[in-house]
C-alpha cells in the first residue's frame, strides 16, 4: 500500500475531542477505503484505482440475493426470487467473463450463505466491483398492480455513480423506474472498501414484472444491460 493514490490531507480540530481529516485523491472516483484503529494509532487505508479501467482487468463479485430455505419475495405464478436472481447472476457471469473480467460468486447453488460468508467471498477475492440481484415486492397491503420497476441502490454516496449507470442502461429493457435509492442499510451493499451496488430487477409481485423476469431471454437481456452499465461506470471513472 502506498500514498500514490492520495493527493492532499487536511486536517482540522473543528470542536473539543473532534477532529476532521479531508483526504484529496488523484482520481475522481474513489475506489473504495477502510478505516480503523490498530490500538491508539488511526489507519486509513485508499484503494487504488484500477490501472485499467477495462472489464478485462477487474475482478468482479456476483451476489445472487437468498438462496436454499431463504427463497425471497413470491411471484403469483409461485415464483421464487432466489431462483429468478440465480437465473440472472448466471446470464451475468457469462457477459462478463465474455467480455474477459474474472468472476467470484457468493453462492453457486441453491444455499443460503450468511451475510458475512459473502462478504468474506469479496474480500477473499480482493475484488474490484459487488453486484448483488434480487427482485422486488410489495407488502400484502398494497395491490400488487399498483407498483412495478427496477430499481438500484447504494449505501455509500461515493459509490453512487454505479448504481446510476446500471440503472440508465436496465431501464433500456423497458422496465419502469422505481428510482435510485441511498442510504441503503443491507448488508451487501455495506462494504466501503469498494464500488458495489444491489439491483433490484423488477417486482415479481407485479404480474407483467414477474412474466419479464420467468422470461430466460428477458433475464439474458437484462444481464446484457447490467454489464453494460459496469463498463459506463468504467468509462466515467476514465474521464
Amino acid at each position: 500500500m502506498t500514498t500514490k493514490e492520495i493527493k492532499n490531507v487536511y486536517y482540522t480540530q473543528i470542536a473539543k475531542q473532534q477532529f476532521r481529516i479531508t483526504i484529496e485523491l488523484n482520481h475522481k472516483q474513489l475506489w473504495g477505503y477502510d478505516i480503523r484503529y490498530r490500538g491508539n494509532t488511526l489507519t486509513i487505508r485508499v484503494k487504488h484505482q484500477p490501472e485499467r479501467l477495462k472489464l478485462s482487468s477487474l475482478t468482479i463479485v456476483l451476489d445472487a440475493g437468498h438462496g436454499g430455505t431463504n427463497r425471497g419475495a413470491l411471484g403469483s405464478t409461485g415464483a421464487l426470487e432466489k431462483d429468478v436472481a440465480f437465473a440472472i447472476m448466471k446470464h451475468l457471469k457469462t457477459q462478463l467473463e465474455g467480455r474477459g473480467a474474472k468472476v467470484v460468486l457468493t453462492r453457486t447453488d441453491d444455499t443460503n450463505p450468511s451475510p458475512l460468508e459473502r462478504l468474506k467471498k469479496v474480500w477473499s477475492a480482493d475484488a474490484d466491483i459487488l453486484v448483488s440481484v434480487h427482485a422486488n415486492s410489495v407488502g400484502l397491503a398494497t395491490n400488487p398492480e399498483d407498483v412495478q420497476g427496477t430499481a438500484t441502490f447504494y449505501k455509500h454516496l461515493c459509490f453512487r455513480p454505479l448504481s446510476l449507470c446500471v440503472l440508465k442502461q436496465v431501464l433500456k429493457t423497458g422496465l419502469a423506474s422505481f428510482g435510485n435509492v441511498g442510504s441503503f442499510n443491507f448488508g451487501l451493499v455495506s462494504p466501503t472498501e469498494l464500488p458495489n451496488v444491489l439491483i433490484e430487477t423488477a417486482f415479481i409481485s407485479h404480474p407483467e414484472d414477474e412474466m419479464k423476469l420467468l422470461d430466460d431471454e428477458f433475464r439474458a437481456t437484462l444481464a446484457k444491460r447490467v454489464a453494460d452499465g459496469i463498463q459506463d461506470f468504467l468509462d466515467l471513472s476514465e474521464e
